[in-house]
């Protein structure tokens, strides 16, 4: 085929196919890609890596969207793999103890004002909480879906562009794509609680199954506003 249209394809690949890849791969991951032509057909070469996981294909066509549609394939049967993998070594467990320990709760901030997001970790984390902090808007539904929490606090909006609902809609999405997300979420579902400048009458969550609206913070708050905040649902979840 003629470069103009190979490139056209290539194209077409970053724009549309690789976000499309990269929605069903785990979050905070680096990915790699490479076209090359191979005589008179093209190679297209995928890698990615995460805390959780790694891929690799390698695909081989006369054009450049075939080679690429034989690669992801390939890291496609490797996701799959990997979530049944994972559905077999999920661990359930009440609150309180696990292994004789007292668990401690674990909370995801998500919030692209990153000296809000840092207070609110503080916070918790004086609590007794793992925390995990997100900032990027893009990558915030992801992290949700395949990080385990035992609270979301979500800020309503992360930007000009990306609500709270957009956000859960696009976990819920993807964990319905995996039986291994599907069986943690429907058995712990995150208590997320929403941080807005809105009202709690203004927040609409997304029905599902996966996530429970829990409370709302009304902004602004004082620090010590968020100290007993964030306390006070702890002791109603037994923490």
């Amino acid at each position: 085929m003629g470069m103009k249209d190979a490139t056209s394809q290539i194209e077409d690949f970053r724009a549309f196919d690789l976000p499309e890849l990269l929605e069903k791969l785990p979050a905070n991951g680096h990915a790699e890609d490479r076209f090359e032509r191979l005589g008179d057909g093209w190679t297209f070469t995928f890698t990615y890596a995460s805390p959780s996981a790694h891929f690799a294909a390698t695909g081989t066509g006369p054009t450049p969207r075939q080679a690429f549609v034989i690669a992801r394939n390939v890291i496609l049967d490797q996701v799959n793999d990997w979530h049944k993998m994972r559905e077999g070594d999920v661990e359930f467990y009440p609150r309180g103890e696990r292994e004789g320990k007292i668990r401690k709760p674990s909370v995801i901030i998500v919030d692209d004002d990153v000296d809000t997001a840092l207070a609110t970790e503080k916070i918790f984390q004086g609590l007794g909480c793992k925390t995990l902090v997100v900032s990027d808007p893009g990558d915030v539904h992801r992290t949700i879906s395949f990080q385990e929490a035992d609270f979301i606090v979500l800020d309503w909006k992360l930007d000009a562009r990306t609500l709270g609902s957009d956000v859960v809609r696009r976990a819920n999405k993807l964990i319905n794509a995996f039986s291994d997300l599907k069986a943690r979420f429907g058995l712990h579902p995150p208590k997320v609680i929403t941080h807005s400048v809105l009202s709690g009458s203004e927040i609409q969550m997304p029905e599902g199954p996966y996530f429970q609206h829990f409370d709302h913070w009304q902004k602004p708050l004082r620090f010590d506003q968020l100290v007993q905040r964030g306390g006070a649902v702890l002791d109603r979840c037994g923490f």
